[in-house]
C-alpha cells in the first residue's frame, strides 16, 4: 500500500537516497509524538526495510535544527563505534538516509517535515520494562550512549525546546498540576506522584552540577 493516512509513501520514499524498489508501507502506531511508517523495499531480490517518519513540527518547532543535531550525533557515534569495532555498524547506531539533494530531511508541499532511517533488523523493543533486568540494560545502553557522545563539541548541538531537560522545572510543573487537578487524575495516580516527590532530590543533583559548571 502506497497511500497511508493521506500520504503517498512511495512518492515520499522517492525523495530520499533509497535505490531499492518500493513494495509497500504501513503505519507504526507505538509512538505518540511523530508519525512513523515502516517501508518495505526490495533490492537485488532481497527485502530491505526503512523507517520513514513525519516530524511533529508542532512539538519540535525547529525541525531543521533537530535534524542537524541528529546528523551530528549519528555521525559522531558512527565514528566512535567504528574506532572500537568495525562490525555491524548499521545495527549499533542509527543510519540516517539523506534526501536526493543531500539534506537530512525533506519538506513536502504541505509543510510537513520527513526523515528516513535504515530499519534495524533482529531487534525487540519494549515500551514498558517487564523485569528489572530490562531496566538495567536500558540504563547501561543510555550510559554508553552518553559516554560516546561526551567528547562531541557542545557548540555543534543546539537546544530545540527550551528547558526541556530541566528536571527542577518539571517537578514544579507537576506540583502545580497536582494542586489544580484539572482533569481529576490525582486520586488515580497517587503512587506515581508520591514516587516523584520522594525522588525529587535526584533532579536537583543535575541542576546543582550544571550551576557549578560540572555539566555542560
Amino acid at each position: 500500500m502506497s497511500e497511508v493516512n493521506g500520504y503517498n509513501l512511495e512518492k515520499l520514499v522517492g525523495q530520499f537516497q533509497i535505490v531499492a524498489e518500493f513494495v509497500d508501507g504501513y503505519a507504526w502506531t507505538k509512538g505518540h509524538i511523530n508519525d512513523t511508517y515502516i517501508i518495505n523495499c526490495r533490492q537485488g531480490g532481497s527485502p530491505i526495510r526503512y523507517i520513514l517518519q513525519r516530524i511533529n513540527h508542532h512539538v519540535f518547532q525547529q525541525p531543521a535544527v533537530v535534524m542537524q543535531n541528529v546528523k551530528e550525533a549519528t555521525r559522531h557515534l558512527r565514528k566512535k563505534i567504528a574506532s572500537e569495532s568495525s562490525s555491524d555498524l548499521t545495527r549499533r547506531t542509527m543510519t540516517l538516509v539523506p534526501t536526493r539533494g543531500g539534506a537530512s530531511y525533506y519538506m513536502d508541499s504541505a509543510g510537513n517535515y520527513w526523515r528516513a532511517y535504515v530499519f534495524i533488523e533482529r531487534v525487540k523493543s519494549s515500551h514498558v520494562a517487564e523485569k528489572p533486568e530490562q531496566a538495567e540494560q536500558v540504563g547501561r545502553a543510555f550510559g554508553l550512549f552518553q559516554k560516546r557522545l561526551a567528547d562531541l563539541p557542545t557548540e555543534r548541538i543546539q537546544e530545540t525546546i527550551a528547558q526541556f531537560h530541566n528536571g527542577v522545572l518539571r517537578i514544579e510543573a507537576l506540583e502545580k498540576a497536582v494542586r489544580e487537578d484539572k482533569q481529576n487524575r490525582v486520586e488515580a495516580t497517587k503512587p506515581e506522584i508520591e514516587f516523584c516527590h520522594t525522588n525529587r532530590g535526584i533532579v536537583q543533583i543535575f541542576a546543582d552540577a550544571q550551576a557549578k559548571g560540572e555539566l555542560p
